[in-house]
């Protein structure tokens, strides 16, 4: 699975930046979550911030911690401060929208 993540490493070097992304692909669907990170930063280079939650929440869903953290930091950028405040303090429900004071 490694070696997925390497040669789509070459391929994006090489300018083939389609067939590196089909290699990170597979390689996170092999388990090798190391390969997410680099899906996400091609999808925040090209403005996909939906694609790049979606990566980041896949991970964090199997329990990259990682990804978690990500993922608020991601989402903290594009939220109101007050409501990322809400969620800081009292988390989120089930369908990942914030959860009232208690």
């Amino acid at each position: 699975m490694l070696a997925l993540k390497t040669l789509g490493k070459r391929y994006e070097d090489a300018g083939d930046a389609a067939g590196a992304e089909r290699l990170w692909e597979r390689a996170a669907e092999e388990g090798l979550l190391e390969a997410i990170p680099e899906m996400v930063a091609r999808r925040r280079a090209a403005g996909d911030r939906a694609g790049a939650e979606r990566l980041w929440r896949s991970a964090a869903d199997v329990g990259d911690l990682e990804a978690l953290s990500e993922l608020g930091r991601l989402r903290g950028r594009a939220v109101d401060p007050a409501v990322m405040e809400g969620i800081r303090r009292f988390g989120l429900e089930a369908d990942g929208s914030p959860a009232p004071p208690w």
